[in-house]
């Protein structure tokens, strides 16, 4: 009878710094949505507008996203570029917005 635990651990695979970067791009990104107050805190369940932390957040996945850019496939890479024009643009509205009240 084969050793299940040995075959189970011989499947895995050390995680790779684009897997971890993927990771973590999404992370920034979920956290921009939540920072610019258009998705609530997942612990909290509450709207935490703070639009300078969404910048950063949004500049952080920017970064990340130019790091895995040549390990991406194309679709994928679309995918992660209109993501970021998605944040960037609602960047842009909701700071105007915070100008406007």
């Amino acid at each position: 009878m084969p050793d299940e635990g040995k075959s189970q651990q011989e499947s895995l695979e050390p995680l790779s710094v684009y897997a971890l970067i993927a990771i973590s791009f999404e992370q920034f990104v979920a956290l921009a949505w939540q920072k610019m107050g258009l998705q609530p805190d997942p612990i909290t369940h509450k709207m935490d507008r703070n639009i300078p932390q969404a910048k950063v957040a949004i500049d952080i996945a920017s970064r990340l996203a130019e790091a895995l850019d040549s390990e991406l496939p194309a679709d994928e890479r679309r995918r992660y570029q209109n993501l970021m024009t998605d944040l960037k643009i609602n960047l842009v509205r909701q700071a105007d917005g915070d100008k406007k009240d």
